[in-house]
């Protein structure tokens, strides 16, 4: 069971490894078969669907916002 404290140690460390910039030390926060749904995945042309599904094209995406 995830308590509030682990809950909000991990949000803090999603936080500052997304405003770290660093595209490695954000996807250690994701499993390699990520479902992400944006529709920022549309607006870059990456796919129609606006899901990606494995941690490379998430990697592949974040490299272009």
């Amino acid at each position: 069971m995830i308590t509030e404290e682990m809950a909000k140690a991990f949000a803090a460390a999603w936080i500052n490894a997304w405003n770290s910039h660093n595209i490695e030390h954000i996807l250690e926060h994701y499993e390699n078969d990520v479902e992400f749904y944006s529709p920022l995945i549309r607006l870059l042309n990456f796919n129609d669907e606006s899901v990606i599904k494995s941690k490379a094209d998430l990697k592949s995406i974040l490299k272009q916002v």
